[in-house]
């Protein structure tokens, strides 16, 4: 099975001279299609960083991140953004919802970066909300939902585009933990049907969820579950 992301000795340095910071220092890991792994570690050890640079959000120091075969260092801006929007999804902590606009126009978003048809955007945004359980909250505007149903909208909104890769940072960070388990529990369903997860946290108990656990401390994997 060919790897999806390849990540190849990468550092990133932040700052200058005397005032830098080394949030990582020498990150390889390889993810296969369909892998579901988890990325640990306590806060300041570098885990979100290397999601940020996976995620094409940002860029390593040195190195080299591979998404499919292509080097992400040596594309412009507008190229990561497509990549982002074709082959990613993004979960995140607080949601990141758009508030001035409801469930079903949140989930239309990407697809209108994408330049999709508008019939055929309603058409999958209406589907998606269905599936995580808001088919009757899609008019209402994220404010007006609990954190489980914003998180939903979220989720549905990082498929519109049918991505390869999920990525999710810390996505029950703000959740109980009832609601926190179904969220992980659809992660799993979603990676059964051969959607690649890669999902960061500091629980142990939101980790167990994934077929692989890194774990990191101080820029660095210190080990490797699963």
């Amino acid at each position: 099975m060919n790897s999806l992301v390849e990540v190849k000795n990468i550092t990133k340095i932040y700052g200058m001279e005397a005032a830098t910071v080394k949030a990582l220092r020498g990150v390889s890991l390889n993810v296969k299609h369909g892998d579901f792994i988890a990325i640990m570690g306590a806060s300041g050890s570098g885990k979100s960083t290397l999601l940020n640079i996976i995620g094409c959000l940002d860029r390593s120091t040195t190195g080299d991140v591979l998404i499919e075969g292509k080097n992400t260092n040596i594309l412009t801006d507008s190229q990561l953004a497509e990549i982002r929007n074709e082959k990613m999804g993004f979960v995140f902590q607080n949601f990141n919802l758009l508030h001035h606009l409801n469930a079903l126009e949140n989930v239309e978003t990407p697809m209108i970066y994408a330049k999709k048809k508008r019939n055929e955007r309603l058409e999958r945004a209406k589907m998606l909300l269905e599936r995580v359980g808001l088919a009757d909250r899609m008019k209402h505007l994220p404010t007006q939902m609990s954190g489980g149903e914003r998180q939903r909208i979220a989720i549905a909104r990082a498929l519109a585009n049918s991505p390869e890769l999920l990525i999710a940072d810390e996505p029950t960070g703000n959740l109980d933990s009832k609601t926190g388990e179904e969220i992980l529990d659809f992660f799993v369903l979603l990676k059964n049907e051969g959607l690649t997860i890669i999902l960061v946290t500091h629980e142990e108990n939101i980790a167990a969820y994934a077929d692989k656990i890194f774990h990191m401390k101080d820029g660095l994997i210190v080990d490797e579950e699963g």
